[in-house]
């Protein structure tokens, strides 16, 4: 398991992500924040996996233990956390995000709401690493745990104030028997939507099992039964989000992207990732709209989209960052902007001039510790230079180290797929060759 990926630490419940390691990654924690606050204190979340109270209350172990308060919040989404770590010094989510549910994971955020910079996951690996010279610190105070999920409140009214009446819109839901299975059924009925739930129970052992984005095509069926102006799918810890029109069309965040450039009225450069379709820019192009391309991880969208002073970005996975209301993604404001947004308007007509470029995706599986290894391989750098120069101008190679699971994922899109799937299937053979030697030399 890497300790830091595109989003926090992920891995494998009592495999890779132990009780002992959240024990000893608290207690990093703790040593990091009484570098900047004598009394620290803290917020942490969970999502409804099973394996999140095991980890919750490690990881509040460790903090403790070396002297920091915790409020703990229970079942929150992601954006929650990141809205309430303004009241804290940190706040800390608990999930796996869109992952099975044998996995879980430990998100981070800054007072300011924002993915812990590179300068704060330095410092705490190197506490983590250091943590037997710090065995014997003693500090004249043990932490306290305090059960606080009213806090929560205010993060609901934060969002009722942003998005306003719905007038009564008629929503589908899909939770993905994750964090979001209250919270979003009940903002959406206080802001006066017409609402209808699916796998919005907290049931952890089937988050993101055939459901929520992982699986759209449980809400398009539900949609195409007419009596919805428009669905939402969540993730696991809600801050990824699909949207489904009337007709089952499904709006990915590429799509989205495209949608709220035209609702917002923008008119100089939105921010996507090197996994934005090259169709999703062109498409923009003719609206006038500069596509900025960062490295997938929507803590790098949020960065550059501070960095540029720009009000919209995300990944074509869902995630949405609408910058003057939140840092983060947050699929029930999206959604719910969304709605407000759409009144008077057409979901489908929108979508007129959207350009999607055929692409082929593929994923092999790799330890960790063994993707450095293989991304250095000369036999795939050839490889991928040669067809680089074929699909210039019209289409796009990416090759890359997934930041959230053991997986190294490739992308090839351009305008014929047949050109495209054969280039997809060369590129296949070469790197199996050279996973299966990796794997027997290593």
């Amino acid at each position: 398991m890497g300790i830091f990926g595109t989003d926090g630490i992920r891995g494998l419940v009592n495999k890779e992500l132990t009780p002992e390691f959240s024990y000893c990654f608290g207690k990093a924690v703790a040593l990091y924040l009484k570098e900047i606050n004598e009394k620290p204190k803290i917020v942490i979340g969970k999502d409804t996996r099973t394996s999140c109270d095991m980890l919750c209350f490690s990881l509040a172990s460790g903090l403790m233990s070396q002297g920091v308060d915790v409020d703990f919040v229970n079942v929150v989404p992601s954006p929650c956390i990141s809205f309430l770590s303004q009241y804290y010094d940190l706040g800390i989510m608990v999930t796996a995000s869109h992952n099975p549910a044998n996995f879980n994971g430990i998100k981070i955020f800054q007072k300011s709401g924002e993915k812990i910079d590179d300068a704060i996951q330095n410092k705490l690996k190197f506490y983590l690493k250091s943590l037997s010279d710090y065995s014997n610190v003693n500090f004249n105070e043990i932490g306290k745990l305090i059960f606080n999920e009213d806090i929560a409140n205010k993060y609901v009214i934060h969002l009722a104030n942003i998005i306003g009446d719905l007038n009564g819109v008629a929503v589908l839901l899909d939770c993905a028997f994750g964090a979001n299975y209250k919270f979003a059924p009940y903002i959406f009925k206080k802001l006066n939507a017409n609402v209808k739930v699916i796998n919005a129970e907290n049931n952890g052992n089937q988050i993101n099992n055939n459901c929520g984005v992982m699986h759209i095509e449980k809400l398009q069926n539900e949609m195409l039964c007419g009596k919805y102006e428009i669905g939402f799918a969540f993730d696991g810890d809600g801050d990824r989000v699909y949207a489904c029109t009337k007709s089952g069309q499904i709006l990915d965040g590429d799509k989205l992207i495209y949608v709220f450039s035209k609702l917002l009225k923008i008119k100089d450069s939105v921010v996507g990732t090197l996994m934005t379709n090259f169709g999703t820019e062109q498409s923009l192009e003719k609206l006038g709209i500069k596509l900025i391309r960062t490295e997938v991880g929507d803590k790098f969208v949020a960065s550059k989209l501070k960095e540029k002073d720009l009000k919209l970005g995300g990944e074509k996975s869902g995630h949405i960052i609408l910058s003057e209301y939140s840092v983060t993604g947050d699929g029930i404001l999206v959604a719910g902007m969304l709605c407000k947004l759409l009144i008077n308007e057409n979901l489908d007509e929108l979508l007129d001039g959207y350009q999607e470029y055929p692409h082929i995706e593929k994923s092999f599986k790799v330890e960790e510790k063994k993707k450095r290894i293989i991304l250095k391989s000369k036999k795939i750098a050839n490889i991928l230079y040669d067809y680089e120069n074929e699909l210039i101008n019209e289409g796009r190679l990416v090759f890359r180290p997934s930041g959230t699971e053991p997986v190294l994922r490739l992308l090839v899109e351009g305008k014929d797929y047949d050109t495209i799937n054969k280039i997809a299937c060369e590129i296949e053979k070469v790197v199996k060759i050279v996973i299966e030697e990796i794997q027997s030399n290593y």
